[in-house]
């Protein structure tokens, strides 16, 4: 492991153990990314940490901290691929996020912490809604810029 990635391990497990919310740290114990709501949601919250200098969205990990028990599906649905997806379906002009897999001694406990970078000279624009409900639509809306508030939020 090189130095650099051995100091950003330490820096994601800080994050992680952490019971501290920050607003350029996106924590959820597990999305459904086959699900299109929740895809729309994780759009809208890629957009406001890429627009808010750029941060972390973190799947995986309590909202008290540390890690939730491992979940399969987790596994299996929160690759790079998808959250990148999330990003070219929902996201202009598009950004690339970089996934590092956490995992604690046990190996019993993982999450999947991705990189957002911050935004260049143009802020990150939604380019579609998300699914409609009664006419509206659900986590992302059109030609909205969203940003981190100090909540922490995704407005």
């Amino acid at each position: 492991m090189s130095n650099r990635t051995e100091i950003l391990f330490v820096e994601l497990r800080a994050i992680i153990d952490s019971d501290r919310e920050h607003p350029l740290i996106e924590r959820k114990a597990w999305l459904n990314l086959t699900d299109d709501a929740v895809r729309a949601k994780a759009a809208r919250h890629l957009c406001a940490l890429c627009n808010s200098g750029g941060g972390w969205l973190i799947l995986g990990a309590a909202d008290e901290g540390g890690l939730c028990e491992s979940n399969a599906e987790l596994e299996a649905t929160s690759t790079q691929d998808a959250i990148n997806d999330i990003v070219a379906k929902y996201l202009d002009p598009p950004f690339h996020c970089e996934r590092h897999i956490v995992a604690w001694d046990d190996h019993l406990r993982v999450c999947h912490a991705y990189r957002v970078p911050p935004h260049g000279a143009t802020p990150v624009c939604a380019k579609r809604d998300g699914p409609h409900k009664s006419g509206k639509p659900q986590g992302i809306s059109t030609a909205t810029h969203y940003v981190r508030s100090t909540k922490p939020a995704s407005v």
